[in-house]
């Protein structure tokens, strides 16, 4: 199309050269003169000035027709782009700008139906080839549609994992820095400052604290009037990260659920009815588990009462990270006065005597307790300070043995003795002892010295031990004795055989205790 229009353009300009040469134009294109029938002579000067100036002027005009084709072109020459996602070629647009408004429109939109999330668009690998064409028309539109429904949105997230699990995705860094802070410092809130903090807290060291010289915090202050206790150190004691990555906008949680979710952890519960004969340590036991978590769980419990049909909550609530703590625990406590025991030979075995009542010390006792979730796990003393010395209780004690002195305090002289009468009134008359059977020796009830080893009226064979406290003992109805007056004996040694002498109804002793010369209810002393 363009090769004819230059066809033309030559025959006009020919035309025109002709006409201002006196010239005839031919259908060729080319030019006779009008007087062409006369015979002309070859070397007329006038003709050949003609012939060359109809020449340039012909040169001339094609020249400039032949650029204002090109010209021509040129300005309906149109460039645009073919665009490639993954290689794959999607069509043509009219410039890269297009694409990346498009982007832009796609981003804001999934930033307004995702809030406080950051939004990124999963695009592939978008190119572009540069073309171009003679009043060429580029397809922006469809392929903007196209590429369109092939664009993706994902959220950018950042993960908590715990020992490589990932337990929960949060918004991003700053968040997953606070959760975890917070964890920390429901343990260790004089450690855990998040407003000097800009690193993930994994571990804390007291001695790297921005302002040592900052208010006390409650768990600083004194829990009682004798003791002070203070976090050195914390840590997670599973190994805890935070990485950033590529998740629906749907799996990203908000602070405080992902904070519930670390220190509720997923245990069901338990619960328990309470049964007769129940108490918290026996439930505790049961169950296998610590006193504190009933009392922890079910904080209505008081003076560790709880009542048939009451329901405690048992649930064991392991979380996802535990938080180890290091404290030093200062108390300042009273300590006993040392007893001192100072003997005396001068003093019987059993008598004593206090020369000094002592004077109660003070001392600063300092711990280092190890706690996991609050709860103690070690605890160890690592210095003990005296503030006060206590003064010593000093107690004279006497070691002057008197043989034959009895202790007061008797045995039964029959081995598996088998009670058949009672001290007191028997048959109208006042029974001053009380009779046993079982085995046959009988034996000393308590150390002294042998008084009587005889025959008595209605007693039959008796030996009476004066234990020189105060007490005698009488032993009646004997078969035989085998000690004798003014003997020493230890209490349990051998004095007799048991018998039927004297007025008695069957073999069986007659055992009775006199105090101060008042016979005793025997089983009182037994």
């Amino acid at each position: 199309m363009t090769a004819r229009k230059d066809d033309n353009r030559q025959r006009s300009v020919w035309s025109r050269i002709a006409s201002t040469l006196g010239l005839a134009p031919r259908q060729d294109g080319t030019a006779t003169t009008a007087r062409s029938s006369a015979p002309q002579s070859s070397g007329t000067p006038s003709r050949k000035r003609k012939a060359a100036i109809a020449v340039s002027i012909a040169l001339g005009l094609t020249a400039a027709a032949g650029f204002g084709g090109t010209y021509y072109v040129k300005a309906n020459t149109v460039s645009y782009y073919h665009l490639y996602k993954d290689g794959t070629e999607l069509g043509t647009v009219d410039s890269p700008e297009a694409v990346e408004e498009l982007l832009a429109l796609k981003k804001e939109e999934a930033a307004r139906e995702n809030p406080g999330v950051d939004m990124e668009l999963e695009t592939g690998s978008l190119t572009y080839e540069p073309a171009s064409g003679f009043k060429a028309v580029p397809d922006t539109e469809a392929t903007l549609d196209k590429l369109e429904k092939q664009i993706a949105f994902y959220a950018v997230g950042v993960e908590i994992k715990v020992e490589g699990e990932v337990i929960g995705v949060v918004k991003d860094k700053a968040t997953a820095e606070r959760v975890l802070q917070r964890v920390q410092g429901e343990y260790a809130p004089e450690l855990v400052m998040p407003e000097v903090m800009n690193v993930r807290p994994m571990s804390y060291n007291a001695n790297g604290k921005a302002d040592a010289s900052s208010p006390e915090s409650a768990s600083q202050k004194s829990v009682s009037p004798k003791s002070n206790r203070e976090v050195k150190q914390v840590k997670f004691v599973e190994d805890v990260d935070t990485q950033s990555a590529k998740v629906q906008p749907t799996e990203i949680v908000d602070e405080e659920t992902m904070y519930k979710t670390i220190v509720s952890g997923s245990e069901a519960e338990t619960t328990y009815t309470v049964q007769p004969g129940d108490c918290v340590g026996c439930i505790a036991e049961k169950f296998d588990i610590d006193k504190q978590v009933i009392y922890d769980n079910n904080p209505w419990i008081k003076n560790d009462m709880i009542k048939v049909g009451d329901v405690l909550d048992l649930t064991v609530r392991e979380p996802k990270i535990n938080v180890e703590t290091v404290e030093r625990l200062t108390k300042t406590v009273e300590t006993k006065p040392d007893y001192v025991v100072r003997e005396n030979d001068e003093m019987r075995v059993g008598e004593s005597k206090v020369i000094s009542e002592g004077i109660k010390g003070i001392s600063e006792l300092t711990y280092k307790q190890v706690k996991r979730n609050g709860v103690l796990v070690s605890s160890e003393l690592v210095s003990t300070v005296v503030i006060k010395p206590s003064s010593p209780k000093i107690v004279m004690k006497g070691t002057k043995v008197v043989r034959g002195e009895g202790t007061g305090n008797f045995e039964y002289p029959v081995s598996g003795a088998t009670l058949t009468s009672k001290f007191g009134k028997r048959w109208g008359r006042l029974h001053k002892g009380i009779d046993l059977v079982g085995d046959s020796t009988i034996k000393a009830a308590d150390e002294g010295v042998v008084e009587f080893a005889g025959v008595k009226s209605g007693y039959g064979n008796v030996v009476i031990i004066n234990h020189r406290n105060g007490y005698k003992t009488l032993y009646a109805h004997l078969s035989s004795y085998s000690v004798a007056e003014g003997e020493i004996v230890e209490k349990g040694d051998p004095i007799g055989i048991m018998g039927n002498t004297g007025r008695s109804f069957g073999t069986h002793l007659h055992f009775e205790i006199h105090k101060n010369g008042v016979v005793q209810n025997p089983l009182d002393y037994l």
